[in-house]
């Protein structure tokens, strides 16, 4: 609905000189919010989990001395970078202001969830040594 202006009469009133297709093209929009950035989150979180899963199945059951195995550099770089696309897209689902659904809030929860627990991995590592 136009907005009123000073006098009381809509912009499209008081210029009746403008056709049909003026008048539409100065109507306001009404864009139609998606999801998005929702399932998107939802996804990098089921990717990350996976990898995460993926990357502890290859740490081997026993150690031997001296002998020091490593996972494949290009899967933990994977994991990294899909988690923090995971937050990214988190982040802005919830700036774009998304309907709130079960994908945006799994989504959300697995990422923090995430998130949380490689900081806590890292910070474990660092203390150490």
């Amino acid at each position: 609905m136009p907005s009123p202006t000073a006098s009381g009469q809509t912009y499209q009133e008081k210029l009746p000189c403008l056709s049909q297709e003026q008048k539409i093209l100065d109507s306001p929009l009404h864009v139609k919010k998606g999801n998005l950035f929702s399932k998107l989150s939802f996804a990098f979180a089921l990717v990350s989990v996976i990898l995460i899963v993926l990357l502890f199945s290859m740490i081997p059951s026993s150690f031997k001395p001296g002998e020091l195995t490593l996972p494949p550099w290009g899967l933990v770089i994977a994991t990294q970078l899909s988690c923090l696309a995971g937050v990214v897209f988190t982040i802005l689902s919830y700036v774009r202001k998304e309907k709130l659904r079960y994908v945006k809030g799994i989504g959300a929860l697995l990422n923090i969830l995430i998130l949380t627990f490689i900081v806590r991995l890292i910070v474990f590592a660092r203390m150490m040594g």
